[in-house]
């Protein structure tokens, strides 16, 4: 509960990146806790793979919206509150966990915590700390954090890819 309660966001606009982090690290408790130590599960490729698959499908759909808006006041900022807002958020967590990598993660967000403690923060100042702590790690592919963020969290729809044979 370090999202909202330990730190809590400047407005409602960034209100998801908390609930995105307990969708994510409830999937990766169980990913780590539960698969690992039994052995009747599926393999835990199942489990990320639905996990995506949810907030994939809601951004798909005619009613999709950017996660990252500006909400001027509570009523909009319950109707931002959806699938979209949740799954795609949490999959933009497992997004960069995957590519910077968990100790990379790990040490931005106690980057994160240690700095904003008891205050007001944003996702921006987030993505810096994803920024230091990825320039920092020895194990994280350098990415540019800002970019991937931007085209994540505030365009529409998922991402296109567009491939050409020559």
């Amino acid at each position: 509960m370090w999202f909202g309660d330990l730190t809590t966001m400047v407005w409602w606009n960034d209100l998801w990146l908390k609930e995105s982090f307990a969708d994510f690290l409830s999937a990766a408790a169980i990913n780590e806790f539960v698969y690992k130590e039994d052995a009747s599960f599926s393999d835990t490729k199942t489990l990320w793979r639905n996990f995506l698959s949810a907030g994939l499908a809601a951004d798909m759909k005619p009613t999709t919206h950017p996660i990252s808006v500006e909400i001027k006041d509570t009523g909009e900022a319950v109707s931002m509150f959806d699938s979209i807002s949740y799954r795609k958020g949490a999959s933009w967590i497992k997004t960069l966990d995957y590519f910077i990598g968990r100790t990379a993660l790990s040490l931005a967000c106690k980057k994160y915590v240690q700095r904003y403690s008891y205050k007001n923060a944003s996702l921006d100042q987030f993505v810096e700390c994803l920024e230091e702590a990825t320039a920092e790690s020895k194990l994280s592919n350098q990415i540019d954090v800002k970019q991937f963020t931007d085209d994540w969290l505030k365009t529409k729809g998922p991402s296109q890819l567009e491939c050409s044979i020559q």
